[in-house]
């Protein structure tokens, strides 16, 4: 065989080489391939054109005799470069993907937190709640029995106090659940306080009742 024909059959496996190589970028990026897979082979198929650019040199160097070699390897040359701009515009979309789906899990990770912070508020009231009613069927049970004659002015007016505390601070958690509620859930739950209100304002009664006998009898005394 001649030093020609093995540049050729050279140049032969390398052209074959580079249309296999071409063949697997373009179905990688059509399939919607990992960008970091693609980028591999993409650097097969420029080792490959090289490749063949060279043994096409070689060869056509060495030859006298023309046998369209121009057309073909300007034909490689527009697959190669119209393989590039698939590249491109592949590596562009999956840039904007990318960028999709940084600013979704932004977005998730926003409403996690939100609806976190609602968790924790509406397990908030809750607790406040339950201290309140408990605070309340405690006085209830206190002002319907014996021991209440047992119970001094100044003793009852601290828990009194205590009593608004407890009540202000079921309003304050009530306030802050509502504030993290979009428009419609912070109508369905603003009625939630109505209950404790009407809970209030009975023992209220109670309370101011009781001070009430309290100041009558200390009056009585005095006379």
């Amino acid at each position: 065989m001649s030093t020609l024909d093995q540049l050729k059959k050279l140049r032969t496996a390398a052209r074959a080489r580079f249309t296999r190589v071409n063949n697997r970028v373009v179905k990688a990026i059509n399939e919607d391939n990992e960008t970091e897979y693609v980028d591999d082979i993409f650097k097969d198929l420029r080792e490959a054109w090289s490749d063949l650019q060279n043994k096409h040199y070689d060869y056509v160097s060495q030859s006298v005799e023309d046998e369209g070699n121009e057309v073909w390897i300007t034909k490689l040359e527009e697959t190669c470069s119209e393989t590039k701009k698939l590249r491109i515009c592949a590596q562009k979309i999956a840039d904007e993907k990318s960028i999709r789906k940084t600013k979704e899990d932004e977005i998730c990770k926003i409403f996690e937190a939100k609806q976190q912070s609602i968790d924790t508020a509406e397990q908030s009231r809750r607790l406040e709640e339950i201290a309140f009613r408990q605070e309340a069927i405690q006085w209830e049970e206190t002002f319907s029995a014996e021991l209440l004659k047992c119970l001094t002015a100044g003793g009852v007016k601290l828990a009194q106090k205590e009593f608004e505390i407890q009540f202000e601070r079921c309003k304050a958690s009530h306030r802050k659940f509502l504030s993290l509620l979009d428009k419609e859930s912070a109508n369905k739950e603003i009625q939630w306080i109505v209950p404790l209100q009407k809970i209030y304002r009975e023992v209220s009664i109670k309370f101011e009742a009781f001070l009430e006998i309290k100041n009558e009898d200390l009056t009585e005394c005095r006379r």
